[in-house]
């Protein structure tokens, strides 16, 4: 009897490790959907589904939803986020990072674990900032027009409760929320809004990058292999519970 076909959703496939990781699950014979502004440019497997969205507005996560439709999901993946130091307010008077970098993932979390297939896979990619000290309790991610990088690194730290809930609710899934630290093709050096501090650092970061493909092998193999429950890793090493949501 042939293995029924699985299906992996990935929110943030177009370019990147989120691309990368879509080939990887191609190969493997899943059917893959893939959410995006834009679809990519290479050709278009049968098996291969875009789902066009901007996901800094809260129209675009509702077209998201929509789009993904209601076929059960075996594998989830959250690769989409923003980095950058200049704030951007969206046509919705929302701050940009924080509509990105958390209240889409949620949203989509949310929306979209009902149809999450029993000892389903899931992984979230973005985790940075989220293991050193976390934003003081009244902080408020989501004001507009903030700028500097230290707030856009902040609006990633709720994503590590999120996914902590999400295991509880459903203890039969396995999830990953996974680091990936310095990455090649991020060119932070070259956009016009990053700090000169890092403009400055950028050859020693580029030395401590890993390349996109090993970093997607490395999550897709740690998703794969991981028990049912959490699991946390900084830059391919496990680590153990950030210790701010025991706080």
């Amino acid at each position: 009897m042939a293995t029924p076909e699985k299906r992996t959703v990935i929110v943030g496939g177009t370019s990147g490790i989120g691309h990368a990781l879509s080939q990887l699950y191609l190969k493997r014979g899943d059917r893959v959907t893939i959410v995006g502004r834009r679809a990519p440019s290479e050709p278009l497997s049968d098996r291969y589904q875009t789902v066009t969205a901007d996901l800094s507005l809260a129209s675009g996560q509702e077209d998201a939803l929509i789009g993904i439709g209601q076929d059960a999901i075996d594998t989830l993946l959250f690769t989409a986020g923003g980095l950058s130091a200049k704030s951007r307010v969206t046509a919705e008077g929302k701050d940009a990072a924080w509509m990105v970098n958390h209240i889409a993932r949620k949203r989509l979390t949310d929306g979209l674990a009902p149809l999450l297939s029993k000892g389903a896979r899931v992984g979230y990619i973005s985790t940075w900032g989220s293991y050193k000290t976390p934003p003081p309790p009244d902080y408020d991610y989501g004001v507009p027009g903030r700028d500097g990088m230290g707030h856009v690194l902040k609006t990633y730290v709720p994503n590590d409760a999120l996914f902590a809930s999400l295991s509880k609710a459903r203890p039969d899934l396995h999830i990953l929320g996974y680091n990936p630290g310095p990455t090649k093709g991020t060119a932070l050096a070259e956009r016009p809004d990053t700090p000169l501090f890092m403009r400055l650092l950028a050859p020693v970061l580029k030395l401590m990058s890993r390349p996109v493909d090993l970093v997607s092998k490395e999550f897709f193999h740690s998703l794969e292999t991981a028990a049912p429950g959490i699991s946390w890793m900084n830059a391919g090493k496990p680590i153990t519970r950030p210790p701010h949501l025991d706080a």
